[in-house]
């Protein structure tokens, strides 16, 4: 994340793409908790050797959901390298405010929707999405609701890449028809890889 902190602000800086070196905000870390640059650098290098089924590369015009967004580090990062469009689901009034204060920021015509729901009562899909990140508070044991609320409302389907971050010393219970496809461990921070099978 190379957090700086400049006047009482903390800021991060986009990691690759267009947007590279880019400072945007963050709130307080008691309030979320960024991806650190090398794990967002990990994630997004991974993610640029994906294919999809046609064969063509998962990134670019991907349609991106970013869930427990905070400061919408992860999204603002899939736009940087070629997203189509991204959507954001935070409820912190605190979070919403500098996520909203970030995407002023971009000043680019992509589609950047914020979603102000709680994860596990999120709206309808417009289509189901290449890439979901979604990252809950450690131990509070929402990444199975969350992932079942998206699956209800659309958000879903067997091509959707979802990447769950999580404490390496958490146990990771996921809901019928959903598999664990692959981790990587970061530190504190463990990368989960999600498919949906039904």
């Amino acid at each position: 994340m190379s957090v700086q902190k400049k006047n009482k602000e903390f800021f991060f800086r986009v990691v690759g793409g267009k947007l590279r070196g880019k400072k945007l905000s963050i709130p307080p870390l008691t309030t979320t908790r960024p991806a650190k640059d090398r794990v967002r650098e990990a994630i997004f290098n991974r993610l640029a050797c994906r294919k999809k089924t046609t064969g063509e590369n998962l990134l670019p015009e991907s349609w991106v959901l970013d869930v427990f967004a905070g400061s919408g580090s992860m999204g603002i990062e899939a736009f940087s390298r070629g997203a189509k469009a991204v959507y954001m689901v935070e409820n912190s009034s605190t979070a919403l405010s500098i996520l909203r204060k970030n995407i002023k920021k971009i000043k680019d015509p992509i589609e950047i929707n914020i979603l102000q729901n709680n994860a596990l009562d999120i709206p309808p899909a417009p289509r189901a999405m290449d890439i979901v990140f979604i990252d809950p508070p450690y131990f509070k044991n929402l990444l199975s609701p969350a992932l079942l609320s998206l699956q209800k409302k659309g958000w879903l389907n067997r091509e959707t890449v979802v990447l769950a971050e999580v404490d390496k010393t958490e146990e990771v219970l996921l809901p019928k028809d959903f598999r664990i496809e692959g981790e990587r461990t970061y530190g504190r921070v463990k990368i989960i890889e999600i498919i949906f099978s039904l």
